[in-house]
């Protein structure tokens, strides 16, 4: 199996659970690996954007064939004004049909799922750092993530690192899959007073993979307070919503 068909198989959701750890223990050791992973979700991203462009056309070409089937013709006879009708509302049922399949939102769990994954595999070593801080550092990075947890949690009492292990606190919970406490962790991060803060696109994130009606509902409300305000996460906030 080629490296391409296992990061396919990774992000469809074909592999188990322990050949998906495994896969992201090697992409966090294999720099290779990890480079063909960001370069597989730029060319999936722009696919899909090739393929909502196309669809658009051929929708807006399935309108033009509804347009066209009204229209009236002079000197037709009876049955073939019918034939017109059936052929126009076969053309609605088609128009129809192809909204619901074209323009259906992406799965925004899987948008979330590949952003996790190509950004969040490691965590990097901050300028100035305690030893603390870097010891819960190299916690995450080894996939010791209770270990990883404990060690933020206490620095969040620490003023002088308590953004860093915030953030690093709701990154960890995101990706051990506690949603609820990495938004909390992310709600609290996105209210402090810093020069760039990912608080708030953080936890439009971890609402996304929640995967529920409303989380999804005020992720997209944050995501567009992130583009408004042209906060960290901002450009990818506006391609997520033209997506959402």
């Amino acid at each position: 199996m080629t490296d391409l068909e296992y990061i396919a198989q990774y992000f469809d959701g074909e592999l188990s659970e322990d050949a998906k750890k495994a896969f992201e223990e090697r992409c966090a050791k294999d720099e290779v690996l990890a480079e063909q992973v960001a370069q597989y979700i730029m060319i999936k991203d722009a696919l899909k954007l090739e393929l909502a462009q196309h669809k658009k056309a051929r929708f807006a070409q399935l309108y033009e064939d509804v347009l066209a089937a009204e229209k009236p013709q002079e000197k037709q006879n009876y049955p073939l004004i019918r034939k017109l009708s059936l052929y126009a509302a076969a053309a609605c049922l088609a128009l129809v049909a192809a909204w619901l399949i074209f323009f259906r939102s992406p799965d925004s769990k899987v948008m979330a799922r590949d952003y996790i994954a190509a950004n969040f595999n490691n965590l990097g070593v901050t300028m100035g750092a305690s030893d603390q801080l870097q010891q819960g550092i190299a916690a995450f990075n080894k996939k010791d993530y209770p270990t990883a947890i404990s060690i933020f949690e206490t620095l969040t009492n620490d003023n002088t690192f308590r953004a860093e292990a915030v953030k690093n606190l709701g990154i960890t919970y995101l990706i051990t899959g506690e949603y609820d406490k990495a938004i909390a962790a992310f709600d609290e991060l996105s209210k402090m007073d810093l020069y760039t803060n990912p608080g708030l696109f953080y936890k439009s994130i971890a609402l996304l993979n929640k995967g529920d009606k409303e989380s999804h509902e005020q992720a997209k409300i944050n995501l567009e307070q992130v583009v408004s305000k042209d906060l960290a996460g901002s450009k990818e906030a506006k391609a997520w919503l033209d997506k959402l």
